[in-house]
């Protein structure tokens, strides 16, 4: 046949997405020379980048073209389309190894192994991209700044990495941008605010710079705040008006601001607008958004009670470990209590680690299947967070405060890597949840903030899976209650310090408001201690119907 016809077939078919049909295709035609025919199989791979075929064509050309980086690469890229990073990682590796200066690949494992949560691996390759004299060196620096930041609390490090990157290319967009989201996140508000302001000019970061600006505590703000957020409030009335993502970042800000000043009409607006432009890009609805995490809350559950024993090193040092967990819903407060906990000696601040998350993905109950499970793999989770930890801890025998809210849905998978490992579960009214989550853009894997009734019906269902663990773990459950944490924020406190058997007199009153905070809640916890939360539900009761 004619290589342009049976170019022509083979591509219709891809249309069609009828790979069996066009692999066959190309198997029976016998004309083609080899480099034709892998030319084939490259674009059969592309065109389905999880599957079983484009593993195995990846494979086998990096076999037979050791040298060649382009199949090593493809086969980490698809390894990694399929949540399996680390392989994707081992597979670069191993290339590394006969071609240590390869500046792509040295970067690529970097990236990779920080998707997977092995920060340290990451830092070590980026410095090592750095020793090579790679490309764009201000890529680099400012990549290690993030993680430093976002991973390490690491103000020092991160902001040395930031100058260095600005320093080598003084106009660099990103970096300015990244690097006024570091002075925000330390509380640094002026700096902030002149690093912000000093993208207004740019097309790209403009918008993105506003929403910042927008967020700062009142005595921060520019001067033309006010103006901006009536000419937003009044520009986006329909859906039609949001152009791209960056208008609805702005939009979502905006609100926040009304609501600060208790403009709730127009908030409520503003906010129901946002949420419902995220509801349209994601293709989903209210009903699918339930079953969607019906599935996954149920199938955690499922997994609990069937999987295999997790396999044990005869004796491990491990088995002692016992790390301390704060979860429960976002916006529940457990920033907040976390913050007063780490005010004692013996606690330390660790943020939101997404360790096991990086492991287990959001898929079928968030787990591994129990056939994949192994002592090696095992191992490798346990002393991987544990490394993590040490790198967070700020004196040698504290212990690190883990706090991701939806470690909730993992308390049967810590337990069973971590026998002695203890929740702190923080809950607070679901409608003030819900109103709360609202007014924050959290991304798909948590669709069921853009509606009351879809944030209700999964804190229910959250609710149902924490008494699935407190029936076989309530020794090692202790609920929190944001209400009792605003009212009464001493002897709270120091019943959880009790329960972790340390002393609540060792606490100090104050706290480090200079901190790195990294969630959304970072404006609030750096105000005094209020209750204006509780009960917020009621300014938007109209967004709960009956």
């Amino acid at each position: 046949m004619n290589i342009a016809v049976l170019l022509s077939s083979f591509r219709q078919l891809l249309d069609k997405q009828q790979f069996d049909e066009a692999r066959r295709m190309v198997d029976e035609e016998h004309s083609l020379t080899e480099r034709e025919r892998i030319s084939f199989y490259f674009e059969l791979a592309n065109a389905q980048p999880c599957s079983v075929f484009s593993i195995g064509f990846y494979e086998q050309q990096s076999e037979r073209e050791g040298d060649n980086p382009l199949w090593s690469e493809k086969l980490a890229e698809t390894y990694a389309s399929n949540n399996e990073i680390f392989k994707a990682v081992e597979v670069l590796e191993t290339f590394n190894q006969r071609h240590p200066d390869n500046h792509n690949i040295l970067f690529n494992i970097a990236w990779y192994a920080e998707g997977c949560g092995d920060y340290g691996k990451a830092i070590r390759f980026y410095k090592r991209c750095l020793e090579k004299n790679i490309e764009q060196p201000e890529e680099v620096h400012l990549k290690l700044a993030v993680v430093y930041t976002d991973h390490y609390l690491d103000k020092l490090t991160a902001l040395k990495h930031y100058r260095k990157a600005l320093s080598l290319s003084p106009g660099y967009k990103a970096g300015l941008f990244d690097y006024g989201g570091y002075l925000q996140k330390t509380g640094d508000y002026p700096a902030a605010k002149d690093t912000f302001e000093s993208l207004l000019s740019t097309q790209e970061y403009k918008k993105r710079a506003l929403a910042r600006l927008v967020e700062f505590p009142g005595d921060h703000q520019s001067a033309d705040i006010a103006r901006l957020a009536y000419q937003v409030s009044s520009h986006f009335v329909s859906p039609g008006a949001f152009k791209d993502n960056d208008d609805v970042d702005l939009v979502y800000a905006v609100a926040r601001w009304f609501d600060s000043r208790h403009h709730y009409d127009t908030a409520s607006r503003l906010i129901v607008q946002a949420n419902n432009a995220d509801l349209a890009q994601s293709h989903l609805n209210i009903q699918s958004i339930k079953e969607c995490h019906r599935k996954r809350l149920t199938g955690i559950q499922a997994w609990h009670k069937t999987y295999c024993r997790i396999p044990q090193n005869p004796v491990s040092e491990l088995d002692d470990v016992s790390p301390v967990f704060i979860c429960g819903p976002f916006r529940s407060g457990s920033t907040l209590l976390e913050k007063q906990l780490s005010a004692h000696p013996l606690l330390c601040s660790g943020g939101e680690i997404d360790h096991f998350f990086k492991f287990a993905p959001l898929i079928c109950g968030g787990f591994p299947p129990a056939a994949e499970i192994t002592s090696e793999s095992i191992d490798r989770i346990r002393r991987t967070y544990l490394e993590r930890l040490d790198a967070l801890r700020t004196t040698g025998n504290a212990t690190v405060l883990d706090k991701r809210p939806d470690n909730i849905e993992k308390i049967g998978f810590i337990k069973a890597l971590f026998p002695r490992a203890r929740f702190i579960c923080t809950r607070r009214n679901h409608k003030d949840i819900a109103t709360s989550l609202l007014f924050n853009r959290f991304g798909p894997a948590m669709s069921y903030s853009l509606t009351t009734e879809t944030a209700l019906d999964y804190l229910d269902r959250q609710q149902i899976l924490l008494s699935y663990w407190q029936t076989h773990y309530e020794e090692d459950i202790l609920t929190v209650s944001y209400e009792d944490l605003v009212a009464n924020q001493a002897d709270t406190v120091d019943t959880v310090l009790r329960w972790l058997g340390l002393d609540p007199a060792a606490r100090n009153s104050g706290s480090d408001d200079n901190g790195i905070i990294t969630t959304a809640s970072m404006e609030q916890v750096r105000q005094p201690l209020h209750n204006r939360s509780v009960g917020r539900w009621k300014h938007y009761s109209e967004l709960f119907g009956n």
